[in-house]
């Protein structure tokens, strides 16, 4: 590891862990003051505290690192839709939860692995958001994650989940597992592809090292499941894939060309041929 790639390890590992730490205790205090006065704190109650809470966590970790969004595609307005979505996105590196975050309107949800529950102060504030923790060895077969799942997306709230099932740390995706597809037929709810196009690119090989630049994501039209049955999850997973892969796809080659006219331009400018 060179100098400057540590130096950029230790400033932005500072920053995130501060950061969740101040956060996290933020809303623990609250969750727990909402709890003596009979109020909650989830996203998509009246109080709404820890949504806005973890909304400004992430825009101050992206600000202090030098990172904007850019976020385009058909499906963007779809993002507020009053139905509540299954949003899956693809899994390139740990900047992607802050950018969901960010992107998600307040009443989204995460659906994560139980271990993470265990973690001191960030396991406790994200069950406080109503983020869902699953049984990986039950999955789908969780029967208490999914009626929580059900609950919220019965009110309105989107889930975010991440069909990977854990970071690519690439363009090239694996596999996506079905579980996100069985919830969306058993419980009839449109799918949402999110495309995260490059946040590979701003991260070092350590994960927590983040540099600055333009993070772009496309919303694609929800895909409907409306008539589909169980047996049709796989072909609903190949669907997904391939549009969130084509997208990133097509990035890796705007991001290539781009690169290109660059340095033309730069041999233009220094009148080297």
């Amino acid at each position: 590891m060179g100098v400057l790639d540590f130096i950029r390890l230790l400033k932005s590992s500072v920053i995130i862990v501060s950061l969740t730490l101040v956060c996290a205790l933020i809303v623990l205090v609250v969750g727990f003051l909402g709890l003596i006065s009979g109020k909650r704190v989830g996203p998509g109650d009246s109080f709404g505290f820890a949504a806005r809470v973890r909304r400004w966590w992430a825009s101050a970790i992206l600000f202090l690192h030098g990172i904007r969004i850019q976020v385009d595609g058909p499906g963007k307005a779809e993002l507020l839709s009053p139905e509540g979505l299954i949003i899956t996105s693809n899994h390139q590196s740990a900047l992607d939860i802050f950018v969901s975050s960010l992107v998600c309107p307040n009443n989204s949800f995460f659906l994560a692995k139980r271990e993470l529950l265990l973690i001191p102060f960030f396991g406790w504030a994200a069950a406080l958001g109503h983020t869902v923790f699953v049984d990986r060895r039950q999955g789908v077969k969780d029967e208490a994650a999914i009626e929580s799942v059900r609950k919220l997306l019965a009110r309105g709230d989107n889930l975010i989940i991440y069909p990977e099932g854990t970071r690519s740390r690439s363009r090239k995706m694996g596999k996506f597992k079905r579980g996100a597809f069985v919830m969306a037929i058993q419980l009839q709810k449109a799918v949402l592809p999110m495309s995260i196009q490059n946040s590979i690119d701003l991260t070092g090989r350590f994960q927590l090292s983040l540099r600055p630049g333009v993070l772009r994501v496309w919303i694609d039209r929800p895909v409907p499941v409306s008539g589909l049955s169980l047996e049709d999850r796989f072909d609903l997973a190949e669907k997904l894939q391939k549009i969130i892969q084509s997208n990133l796809e097509s990035s890796s080659e705007g991001s290539a060309l781009e690169s290109k006219l660059d340095q033309s331009s730069e041999k233009l400018e220094t009148g080297v041929s």
